[in-house]
Protein backbone atom coordinates (compact mmCIF):
# COMPACT_ATOMS: atom_id res chain seq x y z
CA UNK A 1 0.00 0.00 0.00
CA UNK A 2 1.14 3.51 -0.77
CA UNK A 3 1.83 6.10 1.85
CA UNK A 4 -0.71 8.88 1.79
CA UNK A 5 -0.53 12.35 3.35
CA UNK A 6 -3.49 13.63 5.34
CA UNK A 7 -3.67 17.20 6.60
CA UNK A 8 -4.12 16.21 10.23
CA UNK A 9 -0.34 15.97 10.12
CA UNK A 10 0.40 12.28 10.06
CA UNK A 11 1.74 10.11 7.29
CA UNK A 12 -0.18 6.82 7.40
CA UNK A 13 0.14 3.56 5.61
CA UNK A 14 -3.42 2.95 4.47
CA UNK A 15 -3.84 -0.60 5.75
CA UNK A 16 -3.27 0.44 9.36
CA UNK A 17 -6.14 1.67 11.50
CA UNK A 18 -4.13 4.17 13.50
CA UNK A 19 -0.76 5.82 13.94
CA UNK A 20 -0.11 3.67 17.02
CA UNK A 21 -0.66 0.51 14.97
CA UNK A 22 1.68 1.83 12.28
CA UNK A 23 4.37 2.61 14.86
CA UNK A 24 3.99 -0.83 16.40
CA UNK A 25 4.39 -2.54 13.06
CA UNK A 26 7.45 -0.49 12.18
CA UNK A 27 9.09 -1.26 15.52
CA UNK A 28 8.56 -4.97 14.88
CA UNK A 29 10.06 -4.57 11.43
CA UNK A 30 13.05 -2.81 13.01
CA UNK A 31 13.65 -5.82 15.29
CA UNK A 32 13.75 -8.30 12.41
CA UNK A 33 15.20 -6.26 9.56
CA UNK A 34 18.83 -6.78 8.60
CA UNK A 35 19.09 -3.22 7.34
CA UNK A 36 18.06 -1.27 10.44
CA UNK A 37 19.28 2.07 9.07
CA UNK A 38 16.77 1.94 6.23
CA UNK A 39 13.93 1.08 8.61
CA UNK A 40 14.89 3.89 11.01
CA UNK A 41 15.00 6.39 8.15
CA UNK A 42 11.62 5.12 6.97
CA UNK A 43 10.17 5.56 10.45
CA UNK A 44 11.56 9.08 10.69
CA UNK A 45 10.10 10.07 7.31
CA UNK A 46 6.71 8.44 7.60
CA UNK A 47 5.82 9.23 11.22
CA UNK A 48 6.25 12.98 11.49
CA UNK A 49 3.92 14.98 13.69
CA UNK A 50 3.27 18.50 12.44
CA UNK A 51 1.77 21.37 14.42
CA UNK A 52 0.39 24.79 13.59
CA UNK A 53 2.24 27.76 15.09
CA UNK A 54 0.35 30.30 17.19
CA UNK A 55 0.97 33.62 18.90
CA UNK A 56 0.10 34.16 22.57
CA UNK A 57 -3.50 35.05 21.69
CA UNK A 58 -3.99 31.71 19.89
CA UNK A 59 -3.91 33.35 16.49
CA UNK A 60 -2.48 30.98 13.92
CA UNK A 61 0.76 32.19 12.32
CA UNK A 62 0.45 31.82 8.57
CA UNK A 63 2.90 29.79 6.51
CA UNK A 64 4.64 28.40 9.60
CA UNK A 65 4.73 24.71 10.51
CA UNK A 66 6.20 23.25 13.68
CA UNK A 67 7.56 19.72 13.95
CA UNK A 68 7.44 17.66 17.14
CA UNK A 69 10.93 17.26 18.54
CA UNK A 70 12.30 20.40 16.91
CA UNK A 71 12.91 23.66 18.77
CA UNK A 72 10.02 26.13 18.68
CA UNK A 73 11.16 29.66 17.75
CA UNK A 74 10.71 32.48 20.25
CA UNK A 75 7.33 34.15 19.94
CA UNK A 76 5.67 30.99 18.67
CA UNK A 77 3.61 28.41 20.54
CA UNK A 78 1.98 25.08 19.87
CA UNK A 79 -1.51 24.12 20.98
CA UNK A 80 -2.20 21.51 23.66
CA UNK A 81 -5.75 20.46 24.58
CA UNK A 82 -6.77 18.71 27.78
CA UNK A 83 -10.07 17.23 28.94
CA UNK A 84 -11.26 16.69 32.51
CA UNK A 85 -13.70 13.77 32.65
CA UNK A 86 -16.44 13.93 35.26
CA UNK A 87 -18.96 11.12 35.58
CA UNK A 88 -22.62 11.84 36.20
CA UNK A 89 -22.19 10.17 39.61
CA UNK A 90 -19.79 12.98 40.60
CA UNK A 91 -16.47 11.13 40.34
CA UNK A 92 -13.49 12.18 38.21
CA UNK A 93 -11.35 10.02 35.94
CA UNK A 94 -7.61 9.84 36.62
CA UNK A 95 -5.18 8.24 34.16
CA UNK A 96 -1.79 6.95 35.31
CA UNK A 97 1.12 7.77 33.04
CA UNK A 98 3.20 4.90 31.65
CA UNK A 99 6.20 4.17 33.88
CA UNK A 100 8.62 4.92 31.02
CA UNK A 101 7.29 8.44 30.36
CA UNK A 102 8.42 11.68 31.99
CA UNK A 103 6.60 11.81 35.34
CA UNK A 104 6.05 8.07 34.96
CA UNK A 105 3.39 6.54 37.22
CA UNK A 106 2.07 9.96 38.22
CA UNK A 107 -1.66 10.52 37.82
CA UNK A 108 -3.29 12.95 35.43
CA UNK A 109 -6.72 14.49 35.84
CA UNK A 110 -7.00 14.95 32.10
CA UNK A 111 -6.75 13.25 28.75
CA UNK A 112 -4.92 15.41 26.27
CA UNK A 113 -2.10 16.17 23.93
CA UNK A 114 -0.84 18.36 21.12
CA UNK A 115 -3.14 19.54 18.36
CA UNK A 116 -2.22 18.24 14.93
CA UNK A 117 -1.79 20.61 12.01
CA UNK A 118 -5.18 21.84 10.85
CA UNK A 119 -7.05 20.80 14.01
CA UNK A 120 -9.28 23.15 15.95
CA UNK A 121 -8.93 23.04 19.74
CA UNK A 122 -12.26 21.27 20.22
CA UNK A 123 -11.43 18.67 17.57
CA UNK A 124 -8.08 17.99 19.22
CA UNK A 125 -9.73 17.58 22.61
CA UNK A 126 -12.35 15.14 21.28
CA UNK A 127 -9.69 13.07 19.51
CA UNK A 128 -7.34 12.94 22.49
CA UNK A 129 -10.22 11.96 24.79
CA UNK A 130 -11.12 9.07 22.48
CA UNK A 131 -7.52 7.93 21.92
CA UNK A 132 -6.43 8.04 25.56
CA UNK A 133 -9.58 6.77 27.31
CA UNK A 134 -11.87 5.27 24.68
CA UNK A 135 -14.59 7.73 25.69
CA UNK A 136 -16.50 9.08 22.69
CA UNK A 137 -18.09 12.39 23.68
CA UNK A 138 -18.47 15.67 21.83
CA UNK A 139 -20.27 17.83 24.39
CA UNK A 140 -17.14 19.40 25.87
CA UNK A 141 -17.17 22.75 27.67
CA UNK A 142 -14.09 24.99 27.65
CA UNK A 143 -12.85 25.95 31.12
CA UNK A 144 -9.91 28.19 30.36
CA UNK A 145 -6.59 28.79 28.64
CA UNK A 146 -3.05 28.97 29.97
CA UNK A 147 0.10 30.16 28.17
CA UNK A 148 3.34 28.56 29.29
CA UNK A 149 6.24 30.53 27.86
CA UNK A 150 8.97 28.16 29.05
CA UNK A 151 7.80 25.30 26.84
CA UNK A 152 6.14 27.40 24.11
CA UNK A 153 2.72 25.89 24.77
CA UNK A 154 -0.85 27.16 24.96
CA UNK A 155 -3.17 24.89 26.94
CA UNK A 156 -6.89 24.92 26.20
CA UNK A 157 -8.72 22.99 28.89
CA UNK A 158 -12.17 21.40 28.73
CA UNK A 159 -14.51 19.39 30.91
CA UNK A 160 -16.97 16.71 29.84
CA UNK A 161 -19.70 15.26 32.02
CA UNK A 162 -20.54 11.75 30.90
CA UNK A 163 -22.47 8.61 31.81
CA UNK A 164 -19.88 6.45 30.02
CA UNK A 165 -19.40 2.93 31.42
CA UNK A 166 -16.80 3.48 34.15
CA UNK A 167 -15.27 0.05 33.55
CA UNK A 168 -14.92 0.53 29.80
CA UNK A 169 -11.84 2.76 29.77
CA UNK A 170 -9.11 2.16 27.20
CA UNK A 171 -5.41 2.37 28.10
CA UNK A 172 -3.09 3.71 25.38
CA UNK A 173 0.07 1.67 24.94
CA UNK A 174 3.16 3.65 25.89
CA UNK A 175 1.04 6.48 27.31
CA UNK A 176 -1.09 5.15 30.18
CA UNK A 177 -0.95 2.06 32.38
CA UNK A 178 -3.91 2.35 34.75
CA UNK A 179 -6.96 4.42 35.60
CA UNK A 180 -9.23 5.10 38.54
CA UNK A 181 -12.30 7.15 39.43
CA UNK A 182 -12.05 9.37 42.49
CA UNK A 183 -14.42 11.66 44.35
CA UNK A 184 -13.91 15.41 44.46
CA UNK A 185 -12.32 15.40 47.93
CA UNK A 186 -9.70 12.84 46.89
CA UNK A 187 -8.81 14.85 43.80
CA UNK A 188 -8.74 18.11 45.73
CA UNK A 189 -6.28 16.70 48.27
CA UNK A 190 -3.87 15.02 45.86
CA UNK A 191 -0.32 16.31 46.26
CA UNK A 192 2.28 17.44 43.74
CA UNK A 193 4.12 14.13 44.05
CA UNK A 194 0.99 12.26 42.97
CA UNK A 195 -0.49 14.49 40.29
CA UNK A 196 1.46 15.69 37.24
CA UNK A 197 -0.05 19.15 37.40
CA UNK A 198 -2.37 20.74 39.92
CA UNK A 199 -3.53 23.32 37.38
CA UNK A 200 -6.64 21.26 36.65
CA UNK A 201 -7.66 21.40 40.29
CA UNK A 202 -7.88 25.18 39.91
CA UNK A 203 -10.13 24.90 36.86
CA UNK A 204 -12.74 22.73 38.60
CA UNK A 205 -14.99 25.10 40.51
CA UNK A 206 -16.04 22.64 43.24
CA UNK A 207 -12.38 21.94 44.07
CA UNK A 208 -11.39 25.54 44.76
Amino acid sequence: NKVQYINTSYYLICKYKSVDELKSQLKEKLKTSENKTIVKDYMKEEIMELWDAYDTNLNKIKYKTLVRGEAIPDGMYHLVCEVIVKHTDGTYLLMQRDKNKHYGEYWEATAGGSALQGELPIDCAIRELREETGICETNLVELGRVVQHNNHSIYVDYIVITDWDKYNITLQQGETQDYKWVDKDTLKNMKSNELVTRRMQLFIEELR
